[in-house]
This record gives C-alpha cells, structure tokens and sequence, in this order.
C-alpha cells in the first residue's frame, strides 16, 4: 500500500505528539491479533473499538499488527491501551520519519522501511514494531508479514518454539530478504548502465539513468541506519534477547553491514559514470569549440582583406590593376595556408 509524501505533508504546525486526524481511513482497518506457543496458535480480526479488550495471555506469545499506520482510531486504541507516548504514536504515523531504535522504560521502539520496486518504481512502507516482553506490536500500511503469519498457522521453522524477541528478528528479516532483491536489481542496472557507457556514449538515457541513482540513494538512506539500531537491539535490556537468540541477530547486523556496503559501491558506480559521462560531454563540448575558433580565426584575416577592397572609396589604386582580382585571391590562399601550417606546428588541432 503506497502512501504519498504529500499526504503526510501538515501545514497546520500542531504541537509534537499530535496524532493527525485527517489520516483516517474509510475502510474498516481489521487489526490482526495472533496468540501462540509451540503447541497452540490462535489469530483473530479486531476492530479499534477492540483493542481495549486484549489481555496478555500468560505462556503465550502475542503479536498484534495494524495495518494502517494513518488510522488515528487505532493509534489511538492502541496508545491508552498499552501507554504508549503520544511522540511514538506520532512517529509511527509520520511516514517520511527515518529508521530508529527508542529504547524505552517498558519496551523497545523501532522504525524500519519496506523497500520494493514495482514496475520500476521504488515502493517505500513504513514499519513501526513495539516489542514488549512476549509481544510485539507491528504497523504498517497493508500486511508485509503475510509470511510469517504462515509459519506461525503452519509450525515452520522456529517461531513457535522461541519467544517475541526471535519473532522481531523473523519480521526483520523478511525485510532484509527484500532488501537483497532490491539490491540485485539495481545492481543489474547499474552494470547495464556500465555496459552500455563503455559501448557508445550517446545511448545514455540520462532520465532513467537519474531516476536509478535517486532509488539507489533512498534505498542506501533507509538502509545504512539499521546496523547501528540492530547492534542496539542486541545490547538491549528492557526487553533484553534471549542469549539463544543472539546468534540471529548478530546474522543480520552483518547481513544490514554487507547491503549497506554494496549500495555504496553502487552510489560510487554510479557517481563515477555520470561524473565520466560529464567529463566526457565536455570534452566533446570542448573539440567543437576549438573547431570554430580556428575557422573564426582563419576567416579573420580574410574577412580583414576582403573589408578594405570592399571599400567605396573613390581613389583605390589597386581597383584599377587588371591583376588586381587573382592577386588578392592568391593573398588569401597564402594566408590560410601559412595559418594552417602555423596550428599544425603548435598542435592545435
């Protein structure tokens, strides 16, 4: 689900921590609420009206995700039910806010970004996780989890048998997995750019050359944060990780570490072929001015001779030779080629 800049834009100049009500959506926002173990598992649609109404279930993990990050109706639910401050609500509603890590008294705040390109468009979602002891509360505008939620119904893998802290990591990483899909097609275009740059000059789209470094930038710029927010979660202790679980996070700090790594080289890739690309336009600029500075200058004195005989004088010797014509033509051809020789000598062209 997409949600333009423009529509988070507010001009309003409310104070910090206001949650903006013109974000209500139309449609009735179903918030998933999931309660499981390594023997049981139970999801439910909630309405915001609902949400009042969880209560934490002991020996059991919960895990409530929001699809709507706009809808003031279930910032708000959820905020009195689980006394969330009203600057994190306003954080996870503000969908241009970078990724962090707030390391609060009773819970640990995280924003991260959904990166996906859809028919050549890069597609940014805004994430917020509040990770409890045994729950974690995730919001987003639609559902990026959907995978998740199949190994919790299903018992695949380990996420039944860990607790809330190795579901954090789950959801992060599925994320992760789409950021190395992303970053394998940008840096198929990239060498695609390279290819076509060493070939022919020219055929350099520069519009859709532009429109790639501006991706790889956004991508680099909601990346790079997240090695120094997962090495925070790991030294956190409220909630602290489980020591088992340690080993999953440390894979993915170094899995943010190598993405981050690879879209610089793919922003230095690709500040080098447009600085090239510059160069080399004008170099190009440079030969075609240097051509019509030499015929200026050839012409110069030809056009000099031809101005004096183009007098309308009446008394001019020199009109009355019968020679007068070829002689002058056969100044100007003494001239040019003394010219020539002269810009050959210095190596001007």
């Amino acid at each position: 689900m997409l949600v333009s800049r423009k529509k988070y834009l507010n001009k309003d100049k409310l104070p910090p921590g206001t949650i903006r009500k013109h974000f209500s959506t139309s449609e009735d926002v179903k918030i998933i609420h999931i309660t499981y173990n390594s023997d049981t598992f139970e999801k439910k649609l909630l309405k915001s009206d609902e949400i009042k109404h969880i209560e934490q279930a002991k020996n059991l993990i919960t895990w409530i995700h929001c699809p709507s990050t706009l809808n003031h109706e279930v910032l708000e639910a959820i905020g009195s039910k689980f006394n969330i401050h009203s600057l994190i609500l306003e954080n996870i509603q503000n969908i241009e806010h970078r990724p962090k890590l707030n390391d609060t008294e009773n819970f640990n705040f995280i924003i991260q970004k959904s990166l996906k390109l859809n028919n050549n468009e890069l597609e940014k979602n805004h994430i917020g996780y509040l990770m409890f002891p045994d729950m974690i509360i995730t919001f987003a505008n639609g559902n990026p989890f959907t995978v998740i939620e199949e190994r919790l119904a299903q018992n695949q893998g380990k996420v039944r048998k860990r607790g809330s802290d190795y579901l954090l990591f789950c959801l992060m990483d599925v994320l992760t997995d789409d950021y190395f899909e992303l970053l394998d097609i940008l840096e198929q275009q990239v060498q695609y750019y390279e290819d076509v740059f060493t070939k022919s000059h020219d055929k350099l789209d520069i519009d859709s050359f532009l429109k790639l470094k501006n991706q790889i930038d956004i991508a680099l710029r909601f990346t790079k944060p997240l090695s120094a927010i997962i090495d925070g979660i790991i030294k956190s202790t409220r909630p602290p990780i489980d020591q088992s679980n340690l080993i999953y996070f440390k894979d993915l700090l170094n899995n943010t570490l190598q993405i981050a790594d690879m879209l610089d080289i793919a922003t230095k890739s690709i500040d080098s072929i447009l600085n090239l690309s510059i160069n080399i336009s004008g170099y190009k600029m440079n030969k075609i001015m240097k051509i019509l500075t030499i015929l200026s200058t050839i012409f110069m004195p030809l056009t000099f001779i031809a101005g004096i005989y183009g007098m309308n004088f009446r008394y001019m010797p020199e009109l009355e030779f019968q020679a007068g014509y070829p002689i002058v033509l056969g100044v100007m051809v003494i001239v040019v080629i003394n010219m020539i020789i002269f810009f050959k000598k210095n190596r001007w062209f």
